[in-house]
């Protein structure tokens, strides 16, 4: 289904752009709800009047699937159709009489974008470059390109009843995988790329039927004993060692269910905490409680984090907490907006959906971290998916 367009259109006309073509998975995801399998799609959206969707033939149920309408369709299978380039500019140009075009308007591409969340066929990321550029210009007539990465983050980070409705299901098939890690993390034996590879396998093979779920894909990371120290960073890569007793365990999944995201972190303890583990443990519980307590329309990042910070300060823990303490997710694994940390101030909206995680990392002792995905409500903060 369409939404979040006319948000989006009243962007595009604010900045004076007559059309925009969108290629990338989490933005043909928001204002669609259809997930590309190989980002070889393309969504067309005027300024005034209805999209229109291309999209490989073998992609047709996908787009049919979504209740769209206005989609039309190339083949990049059977040569005997043509060059597929030519059929796509062959579509741009029928779109551009249909729309108006003219050689002195000015299109919206998806440029300078940093960050890219990957389609269902995740094996390659298709960026915008020259040739769809030439593309683009040939089709519609004229090559003023403008970039709409800064018009579409504020509408993202709203979610519609619709876009809550999926990431609950990506939450709660998550969290009955996370099931299976505090089990697998206790096993004789069990390596760390041995737990990775079956909460994947959970995630990826349960999804298909799962509350009406196509498919999934799920990314993990497991950091155990001295790796988990250092797992408050970035890209720590899960390797073939043995978990030992005693082991602070941290996992963190991104996982995509038909291109809604959740961000899940979950600790746990080889042969059971105690001590300064069990201490720690209670912790990041206290904290993400704070957080979720803080949470209201109106509150800013700022406040969040303080909340799940002073649970680490009056514990005397809070050198350890190094990080801020979440962002916004759903459309990708990190979205930037909002943002929850000391520098930021700006409001929670109803609707959003944030990640709160607050953690610890002990020299010595092991790192330990509790994140999940809480809606913001009428109410205050509601956890997805536990």
């Amino acid at each position: 289904m369409y939404q979040h367009i006319e948000e989006f259109q009243a962007a595009l006309r604010e900045s004076r752009i007559s059309l925009a073509v969108l290629r990338f998975a989490q933005n043909l995801t928001l204002f669609t709800q259809y997930w590309p399998r190989n980002a070889n799609s393309y969504l067309v959206v005027p300024a005034q009047g209805e999209p229109s969707l291309l999209v490989p033939l073998v992609e047709m149920e996908d787009a049919e699937l979504a209740d769209l309408t206005g989609v039309f369709s190339y083949d990049d299978v059977d040569m005997a159709s043509g060059d597929p380039d030519r059929q796509i500019v062959g579509v741009f140009r029928k779109l551009a009489a249909q729309y108006g075009v003219t050689a002195g308007d000015t299109i919206g591409l998806e440029l300078d974008y940093n960050t890219l969340a990957p389609c269902l066929c995740s094996g390659k990321v298709s960026l915008v470059g020259e040739k769809m550029k030439r593309m683009v210009a040939e089709g519609f007539g004229c090559d003023r390109f403008m970039s709409v990465r800064e018009l579409i983050p504020d509408i993202m980070a709203v979610k519609s009843e619709s876009d809550l409705k999926k990431l609950r299901v990506v939450n709660e098939l998550v969290a009955q995988a996370m099931d299976r890690f505090a089990d697998l993390v206790n096993m004789p034996g069990a390596r760390e790329k041995d737990v990775v590879t079956e909460v994947e396998k959970f995630i990826q093979s349960n999804a298909p039927g799962f509350c009406g779920a196509r498919a999934a894909r799920a990314w993990g990371q497991l950091s155990t004993g001295p790796k988990s120290e250092v797992a408050s960073c970035e890209g720590v890569v899960s390797d073939m060692r043995q978990l030992e007793k005693g082991d602070c365990c941290l996992y963190e999944v991104g996982a995509c269910v038909d291109g809604y995201w959740a961000d899940i972190s979950r600790s746990a303890v080889v042969g059971g905490a105690e001590g300064r583990t069990l201490e720690m443990l209670r912790l990041i519980d206290e904290a993400f409680d704070a957080g979720v307590k803080a949470v209201h329309i109106g509150a800013t990042g700022r406040e969040i984090d303080a909340a799940t910070r002073a649970v680490m300060e009056r514990a005397g823990y809070g050198k350890y907490y190094l990080h801020a303490a979440g962002h916004g997710v759903g459309f990708s694994y990190h979205e930037s907006i909002p943002e929850l940390s000391p520098l930021s101030d700006a409001p929670l909206r109803e609707n959003m959906v944030i990640a709160i995680e607050p953690g610890l990392y002990v020299p010595g002792v092991g790192g330990l971290r509790k994140e999940l995905n809480v809606a913001v409500t009428k109410n205050g903060g509601l956890v997805l998916g536990w």
